[in-house]
């Protein structure tokens, strides 16, 4: 669940919403949010199970008052017991679901119409009428104006009664009374989360929250709360001509990630999730190319082929190749690279019908191999979290077995692994941390500096064996 989705739930619904439905889940389709299913309001229907917290009488009490305030002939919750019968308790628990920050909630605990005094203090852009004898809101009082517990309780309210339009209201707000937005903090995650996630939805509202976010907080921190990743990578799942925009925009403001090949790879699950794919993969071309990186196929081209189609990841293949970003020897001996290497000859002709009638045997059976040999979700992450195949381990799980000496793994073997071009590095790798390896030496280093191309091939395997657990040692 999302940063500060749970207190989501303590806004109130839209009136009319309640006269319909009286529980409500609300599923974000946000790619910065992770998919869940609300819990329902605290209005429970009365053909459901209520909460045991609110027996079934009360809730269609509160239900009623409500509706009455839709229709504005009576009090949301009165400070006297309210004709349907609730208590003070129950007015009490009431209002604490609505906001947890108790200045906020003394107010609303004395008002005598508790939705219209929390309406009032939220509607920052004063766009309805104040109702009669209202007090000054507490976000115009100076000694609250940069109070972000208020603020985050004012945006989930008007997040959830009026949707982006309230929380358009709210960044309004932000700009014209000049709140320094937190960079740091739960609360900060929570704010950003809101904030950015409506934005990706409403275009307008980024173009108003970002210039004010650039102007009036340092390049460090926003690139400490990822704000490039934030906004290009969602737009790429909903919108790829927009994420092109963005990303050159942030671009020209640096406020990009200095290691850029991270960036593309971090990039291609979302152009592979995304709404739109053959626009996505677009704008991933045109993002790559303004970005003039280097050495981006090793990191890109597994999770491509992963994650697309036989004639898309082709299509990348000759991509990076024709912008000189090759594999490296290691990944050319990859039999999901080798076999698009063998098959280049179909993207170079545009996979044009003549071909597609002539070759259509080679090309289905192309299609089918590639299928089968896909590279699956195991790598040097996932190895971390299963146990090494070590004495230890063994004894644990089948009990002691005396008098047979440990098994020991030499430099020697390590390197004619490393040798072997036959495996992938990622595979030599889990295999060894497998087999409860502690150390490589001179010998296996001296294997990897020669199957690699670039010095930085060698800094990136070394690096992967050090994630593994493994330890780097000068001598054997």
């Amino acid at each position: 669940m999302p940063p500060g989705a749970p207190a989501l739930h303590r806004g109130l619904a839209r009136p009319s919403a309640l006269t319909s439905q009286l529980s409500i889940s609300v599923r974000p389709i946000s790619p910065l949010l992770p998919s869940y299913s609300a819990r329902s309001y605290a209005v429970p229907s009365r053909h459901r199970a209520p909460f045991a917290a609110v027996p079934v009488a009360n809730a269609h009490n509160v239900r009623q008052e409500l509706e009455n305030a839709r229709k504005g002939s009576q009090t949301l919750v009165t400070r006297n017991a309210s004709p349907s019968g609730i208590s003070h308790t129950e007015r009490k628990n009431f209002l604490a679901r609505l906001t947890s920050w108790m200045p906020l909630f003394d107010r609303l605990q004395n008002s005598l119409d508790a939705f219209s005094t929390f309406r009032h203090e939220a509607d920052v852009c004063d766009r309805l009428p104040a109702p009669k004898d209202a007090e000054t809101r507490l976000i115009d009082e100076p000694q609250y104006l940069q109070n972000l517990n208020l603020w985050l309780e004012i945006l989930r309210f008007r997040l959830r009664l009026d949707g982006q339009q309230g929380v358009m209201d709210v960044v309004e707000a932000f700009v014209r009374r000049q709140v320094v937005l937190p960079l740091r903090g739960p609360q900060a995650d929570q704010l950003w989360s809101i904030l950015l996630w409506s934005a990706i939805q409403y275009p307008q509202m980024l173009r108003l929250l970002y210039p004010y976010v650039f102007d009036t907080l340092p390049r460090s921190g926003l690139l400490d709360i990822r704000l490039y990743h934030r906004i290009v990578g969602p737009l790429l799942r909903q919108n790829p001509m927009f994420a092109v925009k963005w990303h050159k925009r942030m671009q020209i403001d640096g406020l990009l990630p200095s290691d850029h090949v991270s960036v593309l790879a971090h990039f291609v699950e979302d152009v592979c999730m995304s709404n739109h794919k053959p626009k996505a993969i677009e704008a991933f071309k045109k993002i790559y190319t303004s970005l003039k990186v280097e050495y981006a196929y090793d990191e890109c081209m597994l999770h491509i082929c992963r994650m697309l189609d036989f004639p898309d990841a082709l299509d990348m293949h000759v991509f990076f190749v024709r912008h000189d970003d090759k594999p490296s020897l290691s990944m050319k001996s990859t039999p999901v690279i080798a076999h698009l290497i063998e098959h280049t000859w179909l993207a170079k002709s545009g996979m044009k019908p003549s071909v597609r009638d002539r070759f259509a045997d080679q090309i289905m059976t192309a299609q089918y191999e590639f299928q089968r040999i896909k590279p699956i979700e195991l790598d040097t992450a996932h190895a971390e979290v299963m146990p090494a195949f070590t004495r230890e381990n063994m004894s644990t799980l089948v009990g002691d077995v005396h008098n047979i000496r440990e098994k020991e793994l030499n430099d020697a073997f390590c390197a004619r692994l490393f040798a072997t071009t036959a495996f992938s590095t990622d595979l030599i790798i889990t295999g060894l941390r497998m087999l409860g390896l502690k150390a490589v030496g001179n010998l296996a280093l001296r294997e990897i500096a020669a199957r690699v191309s670039q010095p930085l091939e060698y800094v990136a395997t070394v690096d992967a064996i050090r994630n593994a657990g493994i330890s780097v040692v000068d001598s054997f």
